[in-house]
């Protein structure tokens, strides 16, 4: 009977030994999911910096032109000789756009994975545990009959 609760313990061991890496390994399914949190959010932030970037270029090849310099004055509040000026009450809301400044610290930190000792060392825990759990059901089922 003995032997079959070693077997049992072998054979649990190699299983939780094999399924490690695949799961919490350094090349493990919990590290490739937040590799790809982590590039999905860069992805998104390049794409917000490079219509930034857009936006930018397109101003700048407008800075010059006389209806764009006349739109622009127009909002810092000066007019043309001539011209009729109306004041509005502000509601307290502001046209211009501030884009969102991102900090290295707002990027999630990745998983690395836990090495090959921390994963054995883990599924020795997991087989002995779950070995005795089996012995322990096996001895109260018997009692129990």
């Amino acid at each position: 009977m003995a032997r079959n609760y070693l077997a049992l313990f072998i054979a649990l061991y190699l299983f939780f030994v094999l399924l490690g890496p695949a799961l919490v390994g350094n090349q493990g399914y919990w590290v490739n999911r937040s590799l790809q949190k982590s590039i999905t959010l860069q992805q998104r932030t390049l794409d917000e910096t490079s219509i930034q970037l857009r936006d930018l270029e397109i101003r700048k090849e407008q800075i010059w032109d006389e209806a764009h310099l006349l739109d622009e004055a127009r909002n810092l509040g000066y007019v043309k000789k001539g011209e009729q000026v109306f004041y509005f009450e502000d509601q307290g809301t502001s046209t211009a756009q501030q884009p969102p400044k991102q900090s290295e610290s707002a990027l999630p930190k990745v998983y690395s994975g836990l090495s090959e000792t921390h994963i054995r060392l883990i599924s020795l825990a997991l087989a002995a545990i779950c070995t005795l759990l089996i012995w322990l059901l096996r001895k109260r089922a018997h009692k129990n009959i």
